[in-house]
Formats: structure tokens, sequence, C-alpha cells
């Protein structure tokens, strides 16, 4: 596993913002929702619990002030999410303490601190009230995306109803508005920014003209514009060092694409990706893994180092697989292995990461039935929550192990995060600290 101390994507923020990477290993814990490589793994340190519950190895849990399916994020102290709520309630939730379905209807748009301690609110700001244009998926929310942060700053993006960036302490710092989405089906929006040093990068790929946009953290201006032949997606950017140079990467409707990150320019291609991807791409010891289950089921293993123009029929598409993918829950890769999930269902698959090859297929996963959440490694172990509330932890291993299956009061689209011994999980209603008790 990446550590933070050595993880490639961030030392450009370490040496723009923190100066010390020692002093980011410790104060910026879990910058953006897949960790901190981006890639679903946690710090090698890194030791939560196996077992846990609504009365075991429960530090605390908080309800939280709306609805959201956003991966909270960690810096030092604290702890920060997205959050929506209707207008026209006390709260959000109904009389019998159910969560409504996405609705078009007004909603309050929230960024929330709490207390990593004891997980209290130590601040609330709503960015803005807006009505969605599109009522979403049954499953979706109107706060999905993940805020990023870089340390000093953290950056909301709620897609149609804008980017946000704030201080640490809740300031609006600046903020813009980049027009309205028009999705598949009206599903909604769901993407979250990915950022490297002073650009912020936000995906724009949907029904109407869709781009690539790279803005400066600290004004907001547009650095660079990148037109998109593309339509809907819900794929998040990752930013990888490829021979000294970072590529922004993004799958789209039927082809992944890289590009420069200072100048925008695509620097390689690659077909073969499925229809209106929701999987975002992941990067691990110079391997990139894109996945889709939409319309065609494909995984691509794409090795990044000398890549350059189309590479689907090039060295450098190193395996493909099509037997079967996931659709909204990213893979990870952990001791050589690649694990994904079938389709959205518990039934757990493992690869070869290097050469594609099974090493287990078709493991069901007990109480787990739809999965939204990606998957996380932790502690040479896989964390997986479902919907259902139940969480599922197996051996990050080429044999079949399950370990425990534990069973919380809530639903789970967002994806875990590992601190230490620490596990924290956003449900629908609360956020959840789990720790082995001293």
């Amino acid at each position: 596993m990446n550590s933070t101390m050595g993880n490639r994507h961030f030392l450009p923020v370490i040496a723009l913002l923190i100066v010390s990477s020692s002093l980011y290993a410790q104060t910026v814990h879990w910058p953006t929702w897949r960790g901190p490589s981006m890639n679903g793994r946690a710090a090698e340190d890194a030791n939560p619990p196996i077992e846990f519950g609504e009365d075991l190895n429960l530090a605390w849990k908080t309800e939280l002030p709306g609805l959201g399916s956003s991966t909270p994020i960690v810096v030092d102290d604290r702890i920060y999410l997205t959050s929506a709520a209707p207008v026209e309630t006390d709260g959000w939730l109904r009389e019998d303490g159910t969560y409504p379905p996405p609705t078009a209807v007004p909603h309050r748009f929230l960024v929330h601190a709490h207390s990593r301690k004891d997980g209290s609110l130590l601040w609330q700001r709503e960015v803005c009230q807006a009505t969605p244009m599109e009522k979403g998926h049954r499953d979706g929310t109107f706060a999905s995306g993940s805020i990023v942060t870089d340390g000093t700053r953290l950056f909301a993006f709620f897609g149609s109803r804008g980017v946000f960036a704030l201080d640490m302490d809740g300031k609006l710092l600046w903020s813009k508005d980049l027009g309205e989405q028009q999705t598949l089906a009206g599903f909604g929006e769901g993407a979250s920014p990915a950022l490297w040093g002073d650009t912020l990068i936000l995906p724009w790929d949907h029904e109407g003209p869709s781009a690539l946009i790279a803005l400066d953290t600290k004004s907001g201006d547009e650095k660079w514009r990148q037109a998109r032949d593309m339509d809907s997606a819900w794929s998040t950017p990752i930013v990888v060092e490829v021979q000294g140079k970072p590529q922004v990467i993004v799958t789209g409707s039927k082809t992944t694409v890289g590009y420069d990150l200072v100048t925008g320019q695509p620097v390689w291609t690659c077909a073969g990706m499925s229809l209106n991807p929701t999987n975002s791409p992941l990067e691990a010891d110079g391997v990139l893994y894109v996945m889709n289950s939409y319309k065609g089921k494909v995984i691509q293993a794409i090795r990044l180092e000398g890549a350059k123009g189309e590479l689907s029929e090039s060295p450098a598409l190193i395996w493909s697989h099509g037997k079967s993918a996931s659709y909204v829950p990213g893979g990870v890769v952990s001791g050589g292995n690649y694990f994904f999930l079938r389709e959205d269902s518990g039934t757990l698959n493992c690869l070869d990461a290097i050469t594609g090859e099974t090493r287990f297929y078709g493991e069901r996963l007990d109480d787990l039935r739809v999965v939204h959440a990606s998957i996380m490694s932790a502690g040479k172990r896989l964390y997986i929550p479902g919907r259902g509330g139940a969480v599922v932890v197996v051996s990050a291993s080429a044999t079949f192990e399950q370990l425990a299956v534990n069973k919380l009061d809530d639903t789970f689209g967002a994806s875990p995060v590992a601190i230490g011994r620490s596990l924290f999980l956003r449900g629908h209603r609360y956020l959840y600290h789990l720790r082995e008790s001293e």
C-alpha cells in the first residue's frame, strides 16, 4: 500500500501549500474520496476494526444535517462532508425518521465540519439554495460529489449548483457557476473534483456539450477548458504523475483519455470503454484500471509509462476483461490483486493485477444485496458497505476469505475511510466512527 508521505499524487500540493511532507501526512489524512493515493488504499499504518456494530467498537455516531452519498474527508481533527436538505422542512427526515427520495423541490446545499473526537457539528455553511432541474436516480442524492482539499481550502462540487471554495472554518472564498447539466434519463449528477497543486479539475460530461474544466484554486478563474465528444458519465478524474509530468485521466463513453494537466491537451486515448461510465479510474504501481458495466462489461489495465496516441491496439493495454465488471462501486488493487464486484451486487471477484488471470470469481458476500460504495483496502483487508446496512470485511488475498459481516442501522452509499485504528462510514442518516475499545 502507498503511504500518504510516499504518495506522488499529492507531492505538488505538499510543496506548494504545506512545505513539509511529514506535516502534510500528519494533518491531511484523507484528502479526497478514495483516500491519500486516490485509489481506495488506506495508508500502511491503517488497522481499523474487523468486527463492529451499534453495540460493538462504536466510538460515536452523529446525526447528519442532510442527505448525501459523498464520502467524508479528514484533515487533522476534523471531518468534512456535503449534504442537501429540502428547504420546506425543519430538518430533512420524514416524521417517521425515514429519508425522502430525490425530488426536484428547493434544497439547501450544505458543507459541514464535524469533530473527529466526538462527531459534534463544528460548523455548517449553506453555500446555496436551488431547485434541482432533474429529480435524479431513486438511489441517488443531490450531494453525491465529495469534497477535495489541499490542506488549506475545501472544494465542494454540486454540479449544476456550482463549485464552492471555502477555508477550513467554512468561510466562502469563491464560487463558480458552470451552467446546468442534462444527464441521461435525468439520473442526476455525482462526479467529484480532482486536485493537483493549484489546479482544480471538474468533469462535465452530460447530454449537452461536454468538457473537462481546469480552475485556479486561489481565484476560481478558468485555466483551460477541453471539449469532449462524450455524453453522460459520472466518473471522477484522477491525476497521476507519468514520467515527471502530471496527467488528468478521466473515463468517458467509449473512450478513456489522459490529458496534460498544464495545457489540457490529450496525451493518449484508449477505446473500448462501454457507455455512460459511473466507475472512476484508479492507478496503482504505474498501471491504470478502468471499468464499467453499462451496455457492455469491460475492465482495462493500461501501463501509463510511455503511453501516447491510441492505446487499444498497443502493448500499453496489458490486459482486458469482459466477463464481469462493476457499475457503481469502484475496485481496488491490494497485494498484487485487483478486486471488484459484479455489477452493483455483493459478489466479489479477484484478478491478478498484472496479468488479469483469475484468482477467484463469483464469491457471494453475506447480507450484501446492493452495493454503491467503492471497495477500500486497509490492514490487508477489504471493507465493503452495502445499502442495506451490512459492512462486510474480506481478506485482501488471492484466496477468498470472508472475515466478518457487520450490521449498522443505516443505508450506505459513500465509500469507507480508514485512518489508523479508526473506520469512518457516512450513512444516509448518521456519520459513524468505529474503533476498537481501548
